[in-house]
């Protein structure tokens, strides 16, 4: 996903001013007296100025406060917004059709993951997948309601082995089975937000206690085949499972949660023991 037309036009116009707002603060480029000059620089003689300016985020209220250019009280809302800035090193572990997620992992406490829209081209038309992952720098912005990249990245040429690869698959998944994926950089507690649509996802006590009572009739021995006694507690020992695993996923006791899952391992090896005798 890329932002349209208009909105990758009005993030440049913005971001371009500021950026020649902070270059006049330094010695960068004295030959460059305008807007209009700087613009035409090339992204990569942009960088310095870029990492300055992000560097020193309290130019931004500087900026706001001159607003050389007089842009509206709306737009100087997306400037500001970007006091939020994420300026870091980034591995980009997969490209989705709505966004990419982009991986922080500088903190193993503090891990973090990013959906993020391209701008003038999607993340797909600029890195093939067989890439990926791809250890990147840049800052990541808040634009409106979605997490841009600034336009601007560098690449790290290192060699990821499958050990690394399978550990940023593991966070994704980890991130996006709990709803910890951040897509807006603007909301004040994505965590609370997130507790918050878990709170509200069905609860399936009803129909598993139903199949509790079924499966309470279901029992082996009296010279059935040893399979159906196997079978049964199988069944009734994931149909427990599944009941503490559904009564509050946000909250459920991880060890509680692991005893029950060891018998469900349990009873199911049993169950494949008699399958291969079966066999012999």
């Amino acid at each position: 996903m890329k932002l349209s037309k208009n909105d990758y036009q009005l993030f440049y116009k913005l971001m371009w001013s500021l950026q020649f707002f902070a270059k006049e603060k330094t010695d960068m480029f004295p030959e460059i007296d305008n807007l209009e000059d700087y613009t035409e620089l090339s992204m990569e003689e942009k960088l310095d100025v870029r990492n300055y300016l992000f560097d020193n985020l309290n130019l931004i209220d500087e900026y706001i406060g001159v607003n050389p250019q007089n842009f509206s009280t709306d737009e100087l809302d997306i400037v500001k917004s970007w006091k939020k800035a994420i300026k870091s090193d980034f591995f980009i572990e997969r490209i989705l059709k709505k966004h990419s997620i982009f991986i922080d992992e500088k903190d193993e406490n503090k891990t973090k993951v990013y959906a993020v829209v391209g701008l003038v081209s999607s993340f797909n038309e600029m890195i093939p997948k067989n890439h990926l992952p791809l250890y990147i720098n840049t800052v990541l912005l808040p634009f409106k309601d979605k997490i841009i990249y600034d336009g601007l990245f560098n690449t790290y040429n290192i060699f990821l082995g499958t050990g690394m690869t399978n550990g940023l698959k593991n966070i994704y998944l980890s991130a996006k089975q709990n709803k910890t994926i951040i897509e807006n950089l603007e909301k004040k507690d994505i965590n609370q937000s997130n507790k918050e649509i878990l709170k509200i996802e069905k609860n399936f006590d009803l129909e598993l206690s139903s199949l509790e009572k079924i499966a309470k009739k279901l029992r082996g021995g009296n010279g059935q085949h040893p399979i159906n006694g196997a079978t049964f507690s199988l069944i009734k020992s994931t149909i427990r499972f599944a009941k503490l695993a559904t009564k509050n996923p946000n909250s459920s006791d991880i060890d509680n949660l692991l005893k029950e899952l060891d018998k469900v391992y349990k009873n199911a090896n049993n169950l494949e023991d008699i399958i291969y005798r079966m066999e012999q």
